[in-house]
């Protein structure tokens, strides 16, 4: 059954999603998208589905039978700066050739050096890279209650983590360069997976789907009535992506 879930990883859609996800990036940041960009915010999930289906792949993998350990293992490492890290560093040289310049390290630490759309995504990628094998090695451990257990600790740490960065200069970079915030999305791609060689009931799927309507009600809330938003410690304005 594992081995038959790792060959059986749904490649085209997964590059469907991610086209889709690129498409976004681009509309979201073109001028036109400002006017209408209240009734479009909670789609403003560009980012959330890259990391989904990141997690997904790595989930799926480990769950048909790859070690956690592997991904840290020098050809592992070797392989993911070619692919992401020097076209990354490529970019970023060129941007320092057009005389771009950070005025603060805060800044430059965080976004690795690149600026732009999208500047803080190769350090959230790397920090998923590395803590990816070990939320599903913690949600495997938790058995049945795995899935009930990565969404309770999103939703706890939607709420603490923000207070935690309190004293930073520029804590809204710091929490959306963090997977920390992005745990919910991880629990999905567990439940994604782990859901994947079941037959899951009528029941199960309306659950599903009254959910999904539900969250995307609040994140219209939020969006078009920002007095009526849920209670929230700190907004850097990207939380109801998770919605």
């Amino acid at each position: 059954m594992n081995g038959d879930l790792r060959e059986r990883i749904p490649w085209n859609g997964l590059t469907l999603l991610k086209a889709l996800a690129a498409v976004e990036v681009v509309i979201v940041h073109a001028p036109a998208y400002r006017q209408i960009a209240a009734y479009c915010n909670p789609f403003n999930v560009a980012v959330v589905i890259f990391l989904f289906v990141q997690a997904f792949i790595v989930f799926a993998r480990l769950s048909g039978g790859r070690a956690a350990g592997s991904y840290y293992r020098p050809e592992a490492l070797a392989r993911m700066a070619l692919r992401v890290i020097v076209p990354w560093t490529v970019a970023v040289l060129l941007f320092i050739m057009l005389g771009f310049r950070y005025g603060h390290s805060t800044e430059y630490f965080w976004n690795c050096g690149a600026f732009g759309p999208g500047s803080y995504y190769l350090m959230l990628y790397l920090l998923s890279y590395f803590t990816l094998p070990l939320i599903w090695t913690a949600l495997k451990r938790c058995g049945r209650w795995g899935i009930p257990v990565g969404l309770a600790l999103a939703l706890a740490l939607e709420f603490l983590y923000p207070l935690m960065l309190g004293g930073l200069r520029n804590p809204a970079l710091v929490y959306r360069c963090t997977p920390v915030r992005y745990l919910g999305v991880f629990a999905l791609a567990f439940a994604a997976v782990e859901l994947q060689c079941r037959a899951l009931s009528r029941r199960v799927v309306w659950t599903v789907a009254g959910l999904g309507v539900a969250s995307l009600a609040l994140a219209y809330v939020r969006s078009l009535a920002p007095d009526r938003a849920l209670p929230m410690p700190e907004d850097f304005g990207w939380w109801i992506c998770h919605l």
